[in-house]
């Protein structure tokens, strides 16, 4: 059982005891459910080298299509891409073509890939061409971050391989494609298999090993959705304590805990399946303070400070403010959040004239999202209407310097600004059961 103040606290941080360290130039690479591919956009975003994402290599597909979803096929997956790398470094026709099922003349689908159209095979080669510039690099990067989605996969009778969810196309193959439900046993040998294939021998590269916490949309099981997704969570979550306790490189990141036990509003996208790009955020600011060599430097109190003045931000504007005169040195917390929720708390306290530090350098720090610019665009206009223009303006250039919007004229301060809600009213309403939406 959760302490009591963990319970009682919107948002939940397991304690977590890092066995390793990466510095900032360190090469990163993703893989795993569609959680990865929103680990590695936020560590792309925030100046980090992700040799995952297919933009890194100049190629123009989306990062979802590579979206790994069961252990079987993040293995799969690697142990092709580590024969052809060992082998000669060269994609050949026939390293592509069991991987391809015909659906059509000269129209194949690549059974190993996430939402891909059905191509000619000169496109498909090409394709997979590509596809191996990305997944070699996971053998040279310094951090491998895996993240374990689900457990229901297909079997190819043809291949003999796991695949992903068969299209229409490949449905009528009769017979070819069998549903199954993997098992402790069979999930765990897959990722062991996978930690194997990737050691160099010297104890690198390191692993972060996640259970996505992104719950199953629907299930091809007899048992109610509720009840696969809590099975196929628990097998995997499982596995993966297993393997941080076999595998002296890995260690296990509790993303999946702060998601399905914290209480925040705003945790989850409105499909209820997908977690908002803000909570994202927040969770690889951890990262960030667990695991970077320079930002791990912090000190660890402070550290406990920013995330208790995180947390009462939304709920008690007394508390936040006391908070934040603890928070010292201000510049060593190098969150973009932080510096706009202290922001925003200092605005409602009516403290102007303690906001400047917190503006300050603000070209240092780099965004994990385009939400937080447009936050920053938000307390822009809230101080140019309340008459403080020379802060507004140190926030305006970077604003800016992201095209999210331009400088704010007259006439829109007068208009949107005038509509901006104030967070600790926001969270008066929520109490009251009368706001459901966002909190700055």
């Amino acid at each position: 059982m959760l302490p009591r103040e963990a319970r009682e606290s919107p948002d939940v941080w397991p304690e977590i005891t890092p066995s390793f360290h990466f510095g900032r130039d360190a090469k990163l690479f993703a893989i795993g459910s569609c959680f990865a591919r929103n680990i590695e956009l936020h560590l792309s975003a925030a100046g980090f080298d992700v040799r995952s994402l297919p933009s890194k290599h100049g190629f123009g597909f989306e990062p979802g299509h590579l979206n790994k979803y069961s252990p079987p096929s993040i293995l799969q997956e690697l142990r092709w891409a580590k024969t052809i790398l060992e082998r000669d470094d060269s994609v050949r026709p026939e390293d592509v073509e069991p991987l391809l099922c015909r659906v059509g003349e000269d129209v194949y689908v690549d059974t190993q890939l996430h939402g891909f159209r059905g191509t000619g095979f000169a496109e498909a080669l090409q394709k997979r061409r590509e596809i191996y510039q990305i997944y070699r690099e996971a053998f040279s990067a310094d951090v491998v971050i895996v993240t374990l989605g689900l457990i229901e996969t297909w079997w190819d009778d043809v291949q003999k391989a796991y695949v992903h969810a068969p299209t229409l196309p490949m449905a009528r193959q009769k017979g070819r494609f069998h549903f199954e439900q993997l098992d402790f046993a069979s999930c765990l040998e897959a990722v062991r298999a996978t930690m194997r294939l990737l050691d160099r021998g010297d104890g690198t590269p390191k692993i972060l090993l996640t259970t996505s916490p992104v719950p199953l949309r629907r299930t091809f099981t007899s048992a109610d959705v509720a009840v696969a997704n809590s099975y196929s969570k628990s097998v995997l979550r499982a596995v993966s304590g297993q393997v941080q306790m076999e595998f002296p490189q890995v260690d296990y990141f509790p993303s999946y805990e702060s998601v399905t036990l914290s209480r925040s509003e705003g945790i989850w996208l409105d499909d209820m399946i997908h977690v908002s790009q803000t909570f994202v955020a927040r969770i690889m600011e951890r990262v960030r303070m667990t695991y970077v060599a320079e930002d791990a430097a912090l000190n660890t109190d402070l550290y406990e400070l920013v995330h208790r003045f995180e947390a009462a931000s939304t709920t008690d504007l007394e508390a936040a403010y006391a908070l934040l005169g603890q928070i010292r040195p201000i510049e060593a917390v190098r969150m973009l959040s932080f510096r706009i929720r202290a922001t925003n708390v200092l605005i409602e306290r009516g403290a102007h004239d303690e906001i400047g530090p917190y503006l300050e350098n603000l070209d240092t720090l780099a965004p994990t999202t385009l939400m937080e610019v447009g936050m920053l665009r938000v307390l822009e206009l809230r101080l140019a209407r309340d008459a403080h223009p020379e802060l507004a303006a140190k926030i305006a250039p970077y604003v800016a310097r992201f095209g999210v919007m331009p400088p704010p004229g007259p006439d829109e301060i007068g208009g949107e600004a005038a509509r901006l809600r104030r967070p600790c009213e926001r969270a008066g309403a929520v109490a009251a059961g009368k706001h459901r939406g966002d909190r700055l």
